[in-house]
């Protein structure tokens, strides 16, 4: 899913999409709320949502695939 839907679908800025899947804003500081759009935009249980991580180590968002 682009980042421009999964946005589109959840009403989280587009921004912060970005800032979460490149690591720059940390998935596990979101809300709950937040968590759980991005989960059920993905048809993914929530607990994927704050376990994805990428090179670095930092918890992110998978949202390209």
């Amino acid at each position: 899913m682009s980042q421009r839907k999964l946005s589109d679908k959840t009403g989280i800025p587009i921004r912060s999409i970005q800032a979460y899947e490149i690591g720059t804003a940390d998935i596990n500081g979101a809300s709950l709320e937040t968590i759980f759009k991005i989960a059920i935009a993905l048809s993914i249980p929530a607990y994927k949502v704050v376990n994805a991580t990428n090179e670095r180590g930092k918890r992110i968002v998978k949202l390209l695939k």
